[in-house]
Order: structure tokens, then sequence, then C-alpha cells
């Protein structure tokens, strides 16, 4: 019987996660353009090698608690609040209150984003792999994105 890699319990049902984590070798910064005033754009480009494929399992009650659970409701509830606060703020002209709208809104997306099964197997990923180097994780789909610009 499989284990789960973010409860820790063996679980007959669920998912395997396919991961796959890259070494960066290196990073060209191509020349800086003017966009807008007092703004300016660069293209990076950045070469991966050394790939390595992690699986993980993946159990549904963890995916139907923290993905659907959490997760969306989280997303509700702060837009809500982000909302409602700025709705308060430009019709009573409370200038902290558009401040606390947006921490609040970006204190959620942090929230959200750091509780997601995919990100807490991306961080189990960089940790399993074990090197001092810089690590980039790849979800499948992102995987192969990249193999097709190749």
């Amino acid at each position: 019987m499989p284990r789960c890699q973010v409860c820790g319990k063996d679980k007959p049902d669920g998912e395997e996660k396919k991961l796959y984590s890259a070494r960066i070798l290196k990073e060209e910064r191509g020349q800086d353009r003017m966009v807008a005033v007092g703004r300016t754009e660069a293209d990076v480009t950045t070469t991966y090698g050394e790939f390595v494929e992690h699986r993980y399992f993946l159990c549904v009650d963890c995916h139907t608690l923290w993905d659907k659970a959490v997760m969306w409701p989280g997303i509700g509830l702060a837009l809500i609040a982000t909302v409602a606060l700025l709705v308060i703020s430009v019709r009573q002209h409370i200038d902290w209150m558009f401040a606390l709208a947006l921490f609040v809104l970006a204190g959620g997306i942090v929230i959200v984003v750091q509780l997601s099964t995919d990100e807490r197997l991306k961080r189990r990923a960089k940790r399993d792999r074990g090197s001092d180097d810089p690590v980039k994780v790849f979800s499948a789909a992102e995987y192969r994105a990249l193999l097709e610009k190749q």
C-alpha cells in the first residue's frame, strides 16, 4: 500500500504525481530595452541540466482536503474580503483600509500558494535532490512544455 507524501499515512486510493528537478547551469541576461519611461526589460535565458524524475503518491483525502476544501474557499474569502475593504475604503475615503485590502489579498495569495499540495511536493523534491546547487522543480506539464520548446 503506497504512503501519502503529505499526510504520511498508508492509503490505497490516490494518484502519483510526477515532478522533475533540474540543476540551473547558467542564466544569460540579454540587452536591456526601454519599454516605458523609467522602465526597462531584458530577456533572461536559463539553461537547465541533470534532470531527475521524482514520483510522489498523493492520497485522495489530502487532495480533497488541501486543494478543494482549503484552497478554493481560501481564494474566495480573500477575494471577498479584498472587495469589501476596497468598497468601504472608496466610499468612506479611508486610505489605510485600501492598504489593508491589498495586504489581505497579498496575504491570501501567499497562504494559498504555500498550502497547495503541488507546492509542498515541489519543496519536497528540492529537499530530496539534496544539492547545494540552485535547482528548479517542474511539474509534468511544465516539463513537457520545456521539452517541446527545445
